[in-house]
């Protein structure tokens, strides 16, 4: 039971208002972190999800935040109404928050002008402009939404001995209803309402509660508080200790506070990326990885909630929670070369369990995320209701104090996430980073534990922080002496024997080339195998470098969206009369790892007709004057969080945008770990944008290829390309030595493709506003490529029939191949 009690200050709080503003204040922590997912994510859209514009948006998010704290802390002290101006706050986040679109498409002329249309990457003027748009977006809204937590503690604190408690309650409340949020938006809005209905129903709630907040607020009047009285509001823990003395305590309090902050994001940023390699970075890996953090958090504050006031040595408890941080953080050292075992036992255990459903990845991913951050985010919940106890030494300052601290707190947490994903990562790695943090930790709870109290003794003996030290710098020494390892999603790959020949950890990702005594190279991006050289990767690779441009008679410009191995990029470079080929590559580190990859892609790299942008593919898309030819488009598995946004109808729309008139497209399309109402959509958005599209298959592989005028293949055109000798020869190492040995690798055509869609009509389109295969390609781990095959063999077309100037022999050559193809396929 929460003690409102009076103290001869302010009246009492009625226990219903009480309850009524708690179910607010969760409801508007579940609209917040709804807001914060669905911002990121258009936000992305706009202007590139690179790490740069990712940690740009987050960073103007939190800072929104820090800001609005402030600003509310001070109207807190200066009104008698607090809880009116905390409906006010809520009315103008849902007022915002409708006509976040159109705002954000307001500022599509400026991120035009601003972006580069050379070679070069990213320029200062055009991250200026990101940071602009993202203030101009994010501030206003965020704003209010810091605003809140001090207004609520201003109107309900009116006891002197229960500023701790009602600290612990309130951010207890709203850390639960941003759990609620997480998993709302991540597992039931966005999936099955798409962004603009989400956003709607986050709105009215926003709307719902400041109405209901504005009508309570304007008939609960705070009355002022005079000298006398502020007087008697003292709350002072440490009364023993003289002025001078006290405000350092607060302001060394401050400090730790931000700099837990700092350590916090930090933390978060690199166990997600460690937690992500094993689970492999889905969205619903992010949505448990945050929902089992806050979850912590949340059960901190309760935990601490009745004892936090009465408790005789705060100094010491704050002390004694940083240490204990720093002391789970490395245990966390030890545990990420456990972790890769753990998951995949556990990954093992519920697919039995459930019978290999849908669910498996959620619920392992779910149990996995608790069971190693429940700890460490129990102890960080229960440090900021100590550390206002603390802060906080006169009453009627309430409101002002828990909006410094709170915005401490969050000004550190922008700087950790930004040092981790930026510096410490790239240039660290995992395992250094979280013995950094571990031991920032130990310092902010070793410098806490040696203030004076009052009674000339420090607030922790000497002996229990260095029993703290031992225990935390121990596994620390001990994991930054182990070898690096390679880990793999779902620790379902055994690399043993193999040697790792480049590893970066970059700001985007982890990158690891792996190489086998036999010579069998491997790209490992984030624990997942992108690609090999294998005879059976290697065929789809050089079939998507030469396929689109066996169809143009001189084609001059070329397009690849994805760098990876350099396989397709070499195929395509083999082509006579091409004048350049641009590359987009988002990661800098892969483009790197092509010094070991030269035996692979015979040194594509160095080829002069060759210019690499490091860049967002599907912004470049966008916002590009150039015009190709062809473009490849060879996104990884849209299982991947965020890799959705490159199956979308808007991606392939800003694709047919940039193709000159008769260009063509190649897009990759997996066929394993992705069933076939979920592969039915991705084909449906594509030929929703392509209707002329044709589908080809090579083993656990499918190719869309669409031309801009015509679905028509010329066969004279195809054996005048076959008799160039680089092409047959590249063609000729992945078995295909004739156009009519190529045309057997086409299973549907236009109408073909129109009857295999016409079996599921309910199958929805993939687009930005609702992310269909991102949310659920991921529950199809267990799908495999037969399951889309056999449905293939189900409406292939007659090859013969797409093809103009064939000859009859080559006819039934193809026919025959093509009924081979098959019987294959139907025996699967």
């Amino acid at each position: 039971m929460i003690r409102t009690a009076s103290n001869g200050i302010r009246p009492p709080v009625s226990r219903g208002t009480l309850t009524l503003v708690t179910g607010l204040f969760f409801l508007s922590g579940s609209a917040g972190l709804v807001y914060q997912v669905l911002w990121m994510r258009q936000l992305g859209l706009f202007f590139g999800s690179d790490m740069y514009g990712v940690s740009i948006i987050l960073s103007t998010f939190m800072g929104g935040l820090a800001l609005g704290s402030l600003l509310g802390g001070r109207l807190a002290e200066q009104t008698s109404r607090p809880l009116l101006w905390y409906g006010v706050a809520e009315l103008g986040i849902g007022l915002f928050a409708l006509p976040f679109s159109t705002i954000l498409a307001g500022f599509d002329p400026l991120l035009q002008a601003a972006y580069p249309q050379g070679s070069g990457g990213a320029t200062a003027t055009y991250q200026a402009a990101r940071v602009l748009l993202a203030s101009g977006t994010l501030l206003v809204p965020t704003t209010l939404m810091g605003m809140t937590l001090p207004l609520i503690m201003k109107h309900f604190v009116r006891s002197r001995s229960a500023v701790g408690e009602l600290a612990a309650y309130f951010y207890a409340v709203n850390t639960f209803g941003a759990l609620i949020g997480t998993l709302t938006a991540g597992f039931a809005l966005l999936p099955y309402l798409g962004m603009t209905r989400s956003t709607w129903c986050a709105a009215t709630i926003n709307l719902v509660i400041g109405a209901i907040s504005v009508v309570i607020g304007s008939r609960a009047a705070l009355p002022a508080d005079d000298p006398e009285r502020l007087a008697r509001a003292d709350v002072d823990p440490l009364p023993d200790m003289e002025a001078g003395a006290r405000r350092r305590i607060a302001a060394v309090v401050l400090l730790a506070f931000g700099v837990s902050g700092f350590c916090s994001f930090a933390l978060e940023v690199v166990w997600t990326r460690i937690l992500l390699i094993s689970f492999s970075a889905t969205v619903y890996s992010f949505a448990s990885t945050l929902a089992c953090f806050l979850f912590g958090i949340f059960l901190g504050s309760r935990l601490i909630a009745r004892s936090v006031d009465e408790h005789e040595n705060p100094v010491g408890l704050f002390a004694a929670l940083e240490l204990s941080i720093g002391v789970s953080v490395g245990a966390l050292c030890l545990l990420i070369y456990a972790v890769p075992g753990i998951f995949g036992r556990l990954l093992t255990g519920v697919a039995t369990l459930l019978d290999r459903g849908e669910a498996t990845l959620v619920v392992s991913t779910l149990v996995a995320s608790f069971l190693l951050l429940v700890i460490p985010a129990t102890l960080l919940g229960a440090t900021f209701p100590v550390a206002l106890r603390l802060y906080t030494t006169n009453i009627a300052r309430v409101g002002s104090r828990t909006g410094r601290l709170y915005a401490a707190n969050t000004v550190g947490a922008i700087f950790g996430s930004l040092a981790a994903g930026m510096i410490l990562l790239p240039s660290l790695g995992a395992t250094a980073s979280l013995a950094i943090i571990a031991t920032l930790f130990f310092g902010v709870g070793a410098a806490l534990a040696s203030l004076g109290v009052g009674t000339g003794e420090p607030a922790l003996p000497l002996r229990r922080v260095g029993m703290a030290g031992v225990a935390t710098l121990l596994p620390v020494v001990i994991s930054l002496a182990l070898p690096y390892r390679v880990t793999l999603n779902f620790n379902q790959q055994n690399l043993e024997g193999s040697e790792l020949v480049y590893h970066a950890e970059g700001v985007q990702n982890t990158i690891d080339v792996m190489r086998s005594p036999s010579g069998a190279t491997a790209l490992v991006i984030g624990g997942n195998v992108e690609a090999d050289n294998s005879y059976r990767q290697r065929r789809h690779f050089v079939l998507k470098g030469h396929l689109p441009l066996l169809f143009l008679a001189e084609p001059k410009s070329v397009l690849v969206v994805g760098l990876g191995m350099g396989i397709t990029l070499q195929a395509t470079a083999r082509h006579p009369g091409l004048e350049r080929i641009d590359v987009v590559e988002l990661s800098p580190e892969i483009l790197e790892a092509q010094s070991q990859l030269g035996e692979t892609n015979g040194h594509v790299i160095e080829n002069p007709l060759v210019h690499v942008r490091i860049d967002d593919g599907r912004l470049f898309m966008k916002l590009s004057s150039n015009r190709y030819d062809m473009i490849t488009a060879d996104p990884i598995h849209p299982k991947i969080s965020r890799v959705g946004y490159l199956y979308t109808a808007e991606y392939y729309r800003s694709i047919r945008d940039r193709l000159t008139e008769g260009g063509v497209v190649c897009q990759w399309m997996p066929t394993y770990q992705i069933s076939p109402l979920r592969f039915r959509s991705a084909v449906k958005t594509f030929v929703e944008v392509f209707p002329e599209a044709t589908l080809w298959y090579v083993e656990s592989h499918a190719l869309l290829v669409a031309k801009t005028d015509s679905s028509s293949i010329d066969f004279r055109l195809l054996e005048q390309k076959f008799r160039n000798p680089s092409i047959r020869e590249d063609l000729a190492s992945i078995d295909i030595h004739s156009p009519a040995e190529l045309l057997s690798h086409l299973l549907m055509g236009p109408e073909e493709l129109r009857a295999y869609l016409h079996d599921t009509p309910e199958v929805p389109i993939n687009t930005d506003d609702h992310p269909y295969l991102e949310y659920f390609v991921p529950r199809d781990l267990f799908a495999t490529t037969p399951d889309n095959a056999r449905e293939f063999a189900e409406h292939l077309a007659d090859p013969a029939h797409l093809v103009r100037n064939l000859p009859p022999d080559a006819a039934t050559s193809l026919r025959e191949l093509s009924r081979e193809r098959s019987r294959r396929l139907l025996a699967r």
